[in-house]
């Protein structure tokens, strides 16, 4: 596996990585992390996809996505 950028934006840890003939977008809060695997193939150059994954659209959609699994997680700890 081959990281190719590394960022934050809001807070939130951006790398991506090349593998397997995929781009993997791994972004990451705390104790929580998403990942988004694209084929190399599907994107017409890596600059293209560092600009998309990090740009407020997507980061914005991803904080959602934290902030519910965030949620998840309290409950899990509260029902321990």
């Amino acid at each position: 596996m081959r990281v190719l950028k590394e960022t934050f934006s809001q807070g939130i840890r951006i790398s991506i990585f090349e593998w397997n003939q995929k781009y993997l977008i791994k972004y990451e809060i705390g104790p929580m992390e998403q990942t988004y695997k694209i084929d190399v193939w599907d994107v017409e150059n890596v600059e293209t996809l560092e600009k998309l994954a990090s740009s407020s659209s997507y980061v914005d959609a991803v904080q959602v996505q934290f902030d519910a699994m965030s949620t998840l997680l309290k409950k899990f700890h509260d029902d321990i």
